[in-house]
């Protein structure tokens, strides 16, 4: 599966204006997952959010989503209205596990949530990286720094997303664990 994310879009209307077309045109996007911060400090969240949410359910992908850090309780309930909320929970999708982490909203972990072998999303990074254990998650997939960086450990895979409000997206093969960092724009 390939699955194209990113995080930390602040409202960013450059990057608004060119994701819609940039992913109409990449091929055998599979997903997007998206790590939070829609907005800066919950400022227009839901016209921003709105708007993005608009761009991408016009490429016909499903995504997914957490909220971050500086996201409000509006942008969280647009997401659970789009049915594109993923914070707390586990599903599988196309022979996948996702799971979606978040401690923002003290929303409660849901009783099938798990992170074994899963592709988890957050935006806060894990602050250690997990030890080589049976439930340990395949890919585990952040935001919040706005830097690029990769990282192994053990079985797992974290990447550590750019800001998408610098035009910039990962492509993540899950079944090769190959990512790409890609311009926007």
């Amino acid at each position: 599966m390939v699955i194209c994310a990113f995080s930390d879009m602040h409202q960013d209307y450059d990057f608004l204006k060119h994701i819609g077309k940039f992913i109409k045109k990449t091929k055998n996007i599979d997903l997007i997952l998206i790590a939070g911060d829609f907005t800066h400090s919950g400022n227009k969240s839901d016209e921003y959010t709105n708007e993005l949410l608009g761009e991408l359910d016009l490429t016909g992908i499903r995504y997914l989503s957490v909220t971050g850090n500086a996201d409000s309780y509006s942008t969280l309930n647009l997401l659970e209205e789009k049915k594109a909320l993923i914070e707390n929970k586990t599903i599988e999708y196309k022979n996948e596990i996702i799971s979606g982490f978040s401690p923002n909203h003290e929303k409660p972990l849901e009783n099938d949530f798990s992170i074994k072998n899963a592709i988890v999303i957050s935006h806060i990074p894990i602050k250690k990286p997990l030890l080589d254990l049976p439930d340990a998650p395949k890919i585990w997939i952040s935001g919040h720094w706005h830097h690029f960086f990769i990282t192994n450990s053990f079985n797992t895979l974290f990447i550590h997303l750019p800001a998408a409000n610098m035009q910039k997206i990962t492509l993540i093969d899950t079944e090769t664990k190959s990512v790409k960092l890609l311009e926007v724009n």
